[in-house]
């Protein structure tokens, strides 16, 4: 079973490896993508991609106590103990691809799995893939703002009965459009796959995820 992000109460003081935690995890971190476990979605990365940004920055390791790196000496070894350490104190995971054989249509797997599983082994392997437990560390300017947009959002909503005529015909024509539009690239879609599978024989979509709901 995959760990769940811990919504506990914040300590008052973050330890130095939390800190560490946090800056792999925000916007500046390695690189992350979506995949779902376990019905839930989850943000993930690649450790050769984490392994290349502690290359890139060094001084990651500067705050971070002696007994973390123990004896480690190269920017490798230090990217392993700490991402070990990750592991071990739960901010982070070991998880695989569910599907082991590329998808229909493809002769290689996805670079990014759009489904993972946990792993057995929760530590530091080339080329593994590790999902964070708990959320990304967000801007309280963002939070605040959309905040302020929601509500402004909810009430419009209960007043929209009260708007006024052209209003409510704005809000029709534009659902209309988009579900029109929504229609006419679905038959575009087909009549193109159609085509392509009596002509080559083969499987091909336009925008592919396009109705995909993962």
């Amino acid at each position: 079973m995959a760990p769940k992000a811990n919504k506990g109460k914040q300590q008052a003081k973050e330890s130095p490896l939390e800190l560490v935690a946090k800056e792999l995890r925000s916007g500046k971190g390695p690189e992350c993508r979506n995949a779902v476990i376990e019905n839930r979605r989850i943000d993930f990365f690649r450790a050769k991609d984490y392994m290349q940004y502690c290359k890139d920055t060094p001084n990651i390791f500067e705050h971070l106590p002696p007994n973390v790196l123990v004896k480690e000496k190269t920017p490798e070894d230090k990217a392993e103990a700490l991402l070990n350490n990750l592991l071990n104190s739960g901010f982070a995971f070991r998880c695989e691809r569910a599907q082991k054989k590329p998808p229909p249509g493809k002769k290689k797997l996805l670079k990014w799995p759009k489904k993972v599983v946990p792993h057995p082994e929760n530590k530091y392997e080339e080329d593994a893939f590790y999902g964070w437990i708990f959320e990304a560390p967000g801007s309280k300017w963002v939070e605040g703002i959309g905040s302020i947009l929601l509500v402004i959002f909810t009430i419009g909503c209960c007043l929209f009965p009260l708007s006024p005529h052209w209003l409510k015909l704005g809000v029709l024509y534009t659902c209309l459009t988009l579900l029109s539009l929504i229609f006419f690239i679905a038959v575009v879609r087909g009549i193109i796959f159609v085509i392509v599978w009596v002509v080559l024989g083969r499987h091909f979509w336009v925008l592919p995820n396009l109705f995909s709901d993962e």
